[in-house]
């Protein structure tokens, strides 16, 4: 973290809430067995991928056995049901990625409560089931007014249901494809 992040962070509840989350993040990863890798966020590493994509928005972890993006979000929670907001703009730049590295991006979202992280609230949320209206579950819906994606708590995935699921899928995937198409010939 550079010396602008932390001023942030000291002074700025929702930067040091969505730090923590990070780390908390990472935390749970480790613990459940889950290999993550960081993906760089500094200025040279940005400019690279802004100028070949058209600015997307890119990940801050890469799930290396699903080869999944994932986006860790620290929101507040609103209303009765309780539902968290993502910027519309936010999740247009993330599907710029999406397409451009032919990667799946998922939303792993804790609840912020001020400064503080709500450890047990992670929930996740892949990235296409919030862009098409069709395939948006009941009760996620889009504010018009303020452009951004309003998503009921209980529509998510908690804690890592969702990777386990798409790690089934995998795991499906290759065990239906026939023996002699998985083998290499590596002999010289």
């Amino acid at each position: 973290m550079n010396f602008l992040q932390r001023i942030r962070c000291f002074f700025t509840a929702r930067f040091a809430a969505g730090e923590r989350a990070e780390q908390i993040f990472k935390k749970l990863c480790k613990e459940g067995g889950y290999v993550i890798e960081e993906i760089s966020q500094d200025k040279e590493s940005y400019e690279q991928y802004a100028v070949a994509t058209d600015y997307a928005k890119r990940g801050d972890y890469l799930f290396v056995k699903t080869n999944v993006e994932v986006d860790v979000k620290c929101l507040t929670k609103y209303g009765r049901r309780g539902y968290q907001c993502l910027s519309w703009d936010q999740i247009k730049r993330h599907k710029k990625m999406e397409s451009f590295a032919n990667r799946q991006v998922i939303f792993a979202i804790f609840e912020r409560r001020g400064r503080r992280v709500i450890e047990e609230s992670l929930r996740m949320v892949p990235l296409e089931e919030l862009l098409e209206v069709r395939k948006r579950k009941p009760g996620v819906f889009y504010d018009e007014e303020k452009k951004i994606l309003k998503i009921p708590v209980d529509t998510m995935y908690p804690g890592f249901e969702l990777l386990k699921r798409l790690e089934a899928q995998r795991k499906q995937a290759i065990s239906s494809v026939p023996e002699k198409s998985r083998a290499h010939d590596i002999s010289l």
